[in-house]
């Protein structure tokens, strides 16, 4: 089952060469998180909506082409 990716939109994908800092992000952003907790509430719920209209996106157009 093959995606397309809808009119106005990219894919960008990157490699990671040398490798990440999986811990020290995951506790930046926890931290983040405490310090602000309505900002980053806000923002990260923002995000999530973002990214399951996305899926809807690339779902619709999946369906699409069946």
């Amino acid at each position: 089952r093959g995606i397309t990716i809808p009119p106005g939109m990219a894919l960008v994908m990157c490699d990671v060469d040398c490798g990440s800092e999986t811990v020290g992000i995951v506790k930046q952003v926890l931290a983040w998180k405490k310090a602000d907790p309505e900002g980053s509430k806000k923002l990260w719920d923002d995000l999530q909506g973002f990214n399951e209209t996305l899926a809807k996106k690339l779902t619709a157009s999946a369906e699409i082409k069946e």
